[in-house]
């Protein structure tokens, strides 16, 4: 005869009321089965565990299903409630962003909007920490996604969960590249990657392009449409349209033009990668050699390269042009025909 308290017309399953919502609990004496979204679902566990135990005198919920189809049945349920409780799970974990006086909301999760003279309005944040802030909403809601997964891993609760993971990260990257260019402007250029650094100087329009965390700059030009144009040609030759343009409207054949037309003014011997990537010596280094790459020494002559940042020795040498030649071997070794090299010839 049933309890007058039983909540369930299953044998075994009991309702739980917790948060305005109801899960279905199994119990078969003192093993418990579990906690489930459906009631039925919860049923057929208990038959599970029952038959098990019980064999052919257990007594079912589901007396007429066979045992191979309540088998699969059964699988897919755990397997069904495991994905349901860990989506739950780091739903509760994850939090929001804590709203204040100076921020309003988004209609994306962990991204608010900060009442002010911001440049970077959008502020993205997962369980109390600051993501950083940003120009667009939609990239604050990527920056979101990709910290929930590294988080809560792949169950975790997100703004757009149509976007597989690999592109996900992808997208990560291209918007962490592009708000550090967007920072190097200090509000000095409209345009994407361009700054402007000095009024006494003949080109004063600086041009940086940022990918995977890694700033190369590109050059430094009298005007900055110019520099914009030289930034959207390096930005499209290498990522396509996976990055914002400073002119997206302009065909390829038409960009490759201007960018022709800009470089037949810079004066000869100017080479962007080469320039870029050997990088040069500090400003607060005094010139001490004709070459590149050389410098007086106690009374000898430094050869140094750099490469990615870094600067390399090459060796000390009694002869100033010894060691403009070793300078050149070297560049040669790392950069091969783009190299800056003092004896060309």
């Amino acid at each position: 005869m049933p309890r007058k308290n039983k909540t369930s017309i299953y044998r075994g399953v009991s309702a739980v009321k917790k948060n305005k919502s109801t899960t279905w609990c199994v119990k078969y004496s003192r093993i418990f089965g579990g906690n489930f979204d459906s009631e039925a679902d919860a049923a057929l566990v208990y038959d599970k565990i029952a038959y098990d135990l019980k064999g052919n005198d257990a007594i079912l919920n589901f007396p007429n299903m066979p045992i191979a189809e309540r088998n699969e049945k059964y699988e897919l349920i755990i397997n069904k409630n495991k994905l349901a409780q860990a989506t739950r799970a780091s739903q509760s974990l994850q939090g929001k962003v804590r709203k204040n006086k100076n921020t309003t909301t988004s209609k994306y999760i962990g991204v608010y909007f900060g009442k002010g003279p911001f440049v970077f309005p959008w502020i993205a944040g997962i369980k109390g920490i600051n993501l950083g802030n940003y120009r667009d909403e939609e990239d604050a809601a990527i920056i979101y996604d990709f910290k929930a997964v590294e988080l809560y891993g792949q169950n975790a609760n997100r703004n757009f969960p149509q976007i597989p993971l690999n592109e996900l990260k992808e997208k990560y990257k291209n918007i962490i590249d592009k708000q550090r260019e967007l920072r190097n402007q200090n509000n000095t250029s409209k345009y994407l990657g361009v700054s402007f650094q000095n009024t006494k100087i003949a080109k004063p329009w600086r041009v940086h392009f940022v990918i995977n965390g890694k700033q190369h700059y590109l050059g430094a030009f009298t005007n900055q449409e110019d520099a914009a144009i030289v930034y959207d040609k390096r930005v499209f030759d290498t990522l396509g349209n996976k990055r914002e343009l400073n002119f997206p409207n302009l065909s390829t054949e038409e960009r490759n033009r201007k960018y022709e037309t800009i470089m037949q003014n810079v004066e000869p011997g100017f080479k962007i990668t080469s320039k870029a990537i050997q990088g040069k010596l500090k400003k607060n280094i005094k010139k001490t050699s004709k070459y590149v790459g050389v410098c007086l020494w106690r009374s000898l002559w430094r050869a140094t390269i750099f490469k990615n940042r870094k600067q390399y020795h090459i060796g000390i040498f009694e002869d100033e042009e010894e060691a403009a030649r070793a300078y050149d071997k070297m560049a040669l070794q790392f950069y091969g025909e783009k190299a800056k090299l003092n004896f060309p010839e």
